[in-house]
């Protein structure tokens, strides 16, 4: 949604006198706007600085992208460059980056004229004009021998907001820099994204899975631990007595071997439902067969491992299949975890 919105809004800023007359009339700026060589909106909670003495500022409402109300501020210096602060009443808690870059070439070359083509798009994140913007530097062929360089940079929050310029230059204008890093909003807590309901109920959700698959954990090791001690114990004692019973029956009484059994059962539901969760995150909630196919790779090893080992016929113990789909369970996705992103 972001990339086709950046798209969108690179081509209606390049053709924005000829867009004029087909969406709302282009005005200036109310004075009380302006104060102090700054533009102060208010309204839409930002400033910034004048680019020159003699900018006139003007604005113009590009309409609804994607769902959002969008809003474009013109600042017109006497040299002929424009600089333009647009705004999108759209929330976006993540930035775009370079892994982007292919979505947003397609998202624009859609867009502009047929014999135009975009050229050296260059994505990467900034620390101005505030911490975790993102710069975006684009080239656009528009005959066989002109080109026009777009510098942009987005803040994104409750509103996203770019800034942006146009030059036929292919190093970015010292001016134009210097109006970036003035821009500020006038209340800065008023664009954080607030969380909603459903989003504070799956951090609690996960807190608590967190803490239960801590305790799982530990407490499985104790029972590890225990088990070995018992088992050395009773060795020790067959050992003594001239008899040396190496099954597995004699180490667990009855009762014990009923509460492994249970926390077999548990250790199999839990790792099947973490996986499940995990396979979202995995699949980044694309469509019903990404999330399959998640599901199934990060369930498969598992369970085949868990199975050849004490699920076959001749070896089967469901308390040790159990345990080790588990631990297979959570070494998989932390495997998974520490992989390098591609």
């Amino acid at each position: 949604m972001l990339k086709r919105y950046l798209a969108f809004l690179s081509l209606a800023i390049i053709l924005s006198p000829i867009l004029a007359n087909l969406q709302t009339v282009e005005q200036n700026v109310p004075q009380e706007w302006l104060h102090e060589g700054r533009l102060i909106v208010p309204d839409y909670n930002f400033s910034v600085a004048s680019p020159s003495v003699d900018c006139q500022w003007s604005y113009q409402e590009l309409g609804k992208i994607e769902g959002g109300k969008s809003t474009a501020f013109f600042g017109k210096n006497p040299t002929g460059d424009i600089y333009v602060v647009t705004v999108w009443e759209k929330q976006s808690r993540n930035n775009i980056s370079e892994n982007d870059t292919k979505e947003f070439v397609d998202g624009m070359m859609k867009s502009l004229p047929a014999d135009w083509h975009v050229r050296n798009v260059d994505i990467k994140p900034v620390e101005i004009p505030l911490k975790n913007s993102t710069k975006i530097l684009t080239t656009i062929d528009i005959s066989n021998d002109s080109k026009i360089y777009q510098y942009a940079y987005l803040v994104t929050g409750k509103w996203c907001y770019t800034i942006a310029a146009f030059s036929l230059d292919s190093d970015e204008p010292p001016q134009f820099q210097s109006f970036v890093a003035s821009f500020n909003f006038i209340n800065a807590t008023s664009n954080q994204v607030q969380s909603s309901f459903k989003e504070s109920l799956m951090s609690i959700v996960f807190i608590v899975l967190g803490v239960l698959l801590l305790f799982t954990m530990t407490y499985d090791i104790i029972l590890i631990i225990r088990g070995a001690f018992r088992r050395k114990a009773i060795l020790g004692s067959s050992t003594q007595c001239g008899s040396i019973d190496t099954s597995g029956s004699s180490v667990e009484a009855p009762t014990n071997q009923k509460k492994l059994r249970k926390w077999g059962i548990f250790q199999l539901i839990f790792g099947f439902v973490w996986t499940s969760i995990s396979a979202i995150g995995f699949s980044h909630g694309k469509d019903a067969a990404s999330l399959l196919g998640a599901f199934t790779g990060l369930l498969f090893w598992p369970a085949c491992i868990a199975y050849l080992f004490y699920g076959r016929k001749n070896r089967r113990d469901w308390n040790k299949f159990a345990r080790l789909f588990f631990w297979s369970c959570i070494l998989n996705l932390a495997f998974r975890g520490i992989q390098p992103k591609h």
